[in-house]
């Protein structure tokens, strides 16, 4: 049967389950027995039987999920609760988990550093983290010597659990700042992979586009539409941008509540845009993964200068893939990727009139051709490919 492997995870948006359905075909295809517990099992379940039925005897899938109440115990109860998702999933089964794999250990931290004892009690199982967003331990991100402290200070109560077995990165430049503090025990990096298949019958939505683009280069801004991800400067750099030189194309889910009051305002008025003839807006989540593809492709340019954004992104990879520039935010892990591989034009993040002038640079075809003939996105892609994503989930999980 292969080791038996929990593959946990609290969210259900932007990557997570393109995350998970990468995991569990790589796992399931090594010999492994797969447990997932995720906010929509039936989702996995379906998933598994329709494109991995002969394995489906080495898989289920159960509830679990943040349910976000606001609680000064939370993160004690959720990982309480994911104990017993596990002694339950055990019983059901007859299987025994050998070790958990925590896709999303950022939000199970603490919130307070007394409440590491209490969490190291609750889990019993073996596990391993993929820490998303390391900034407390990267230099160059700018953050208060109290605050950085008081994280680091927290997070420490659980990497010292004796059964923390080691920590997933997928931003190298945390590397060193953290292994400082997890001691002896490994930090393996993870590779970026993403969802690179692309349907074999172009959806409506996407020819509708390129007709509407015409000639016209085409911008994309793709998938969970949060203030991070850079909307507002998005949308005015649509405002700033002559309509016959260029194509505005903004999709996916628009997370309208984590915007502030006068933000939301801007927000409302610059959507205004989408009823433009060099617009084209879809605000709803985006499900497929080779929709979410189709999108990138036919873009001509990738925005991804995201606001504080200090890790990587799955979208790098789909742009080196699918051979698109990039617009993207100076420094961070992302900029210093896109400047090594010259993989399209870097920015300072808040500033609108840099964003512009990257923009009129590669929306010159001349300017565009260059920029890709130059870059290196083959060899950015080989770094982040599912084999390398293999190795290192096999070292991570001792394979």
């Amino acid at each position: 049967m292969g080791r038996v492997i929990v593959i946990a995870e609290l969210e259900w948006v932007g990557h997570f389950e393109t995350q998970m359905k990468l995991f569990v075909e790589i796992l399931l295809k090594r010999g492994c027995t797969i447990i997932v517990l995720c906010p929509q099992p039936q989702v996995m379940e379906y998933w598994v039987n329709s494109v991995l039925p002969e394995y489906r005897d080495r898989f289920c899938a159960s509830y679990f999920a943040n349910d976000h109440k606001q609680s000064f115990i939370k993160k004690i109860m959720l990982w309480r609760s994911l104990r017993e998702c596990i002694h339950m999933v055990e019983r059901n089964t007859g299987w025994t988990v050998d070790i958990v794999l925590l896709t999303w250990l950022d939000g199970l931290f603490p919130d307070a550093r007394w409440q590491s004892p209490f969490i190291r009690a609750s889990m019993t199982y073996p596990w391993v983290g993929l820490y998303f967003k390391p900034s407390i331990y990267i230099k160059d991100v700018k953050m208060s010597w109290r605050k950085r402290i008081r994280r680091m200070w927290r997070n420490n109560g659980i990497f010292k659990a004796n059964n923390c077995c080691g920590i997933g990165i997928l931003n190298e430049g945390s590397y060193a700042g953290l292994s400082k503090r997890i001691g002896e025990k490994p930090i393996i990096t993870i590779p970026d992979v993403t969802d690179e298949k692309l349907p074999v019958i172009a959806a409506d939505t996407v020819l509708k586009i390129r007709r509407k683009a015409g000639k016209r280069p085409i911008i994309g801004l793709i998938g969970v539409l949060a203030p991070r991800k850079g909307v507002l400067n998005f949308l005015r750099l649509a405002a700033a941008i002559d309509p016959s030189q260029c194509f505005f194309l903004l999709a996916g889910k628009l997370v309208e509540d984590a915007y502030v009051p006068a933000e939301r305002k801007e927000l409302k008025r610059l959507l205004e845009l989408g009823k433009n003839e060099n617009c084209f807006f879809n605000l709803e989540y985006i499900a497929d993964a080779a929709m979410v593809n189709s999108l990138a492709n036919v873009c001509d340019i990738l925005y991804l200068a995201y606001h504080k954004f200090y890790h990587s992104s799955g979208f790098l990879t789909k742009a080196a893939v699918f051979k698109k520039p990039v617009i993207v935010s100076k420094g961070y892990c992302m900029g210093k990727r896109v400047e090594e591989y010259k993989l399209g034009v870097t920015v300072n993040e808040d500033d609108l009139e840099q964003i512009v002038e990257a923009a009129k640079y590669l929306i010159d075809k001349t300017n565009r051709d260059k920029l890709i003939e130059q870059a290196e996105f083959d060899e950015y892609h080989t770094l982040h490919k599912l084999p390398m994503l293999e190795q290192a989930l096999s070292k991570m999980l001792k394979l």
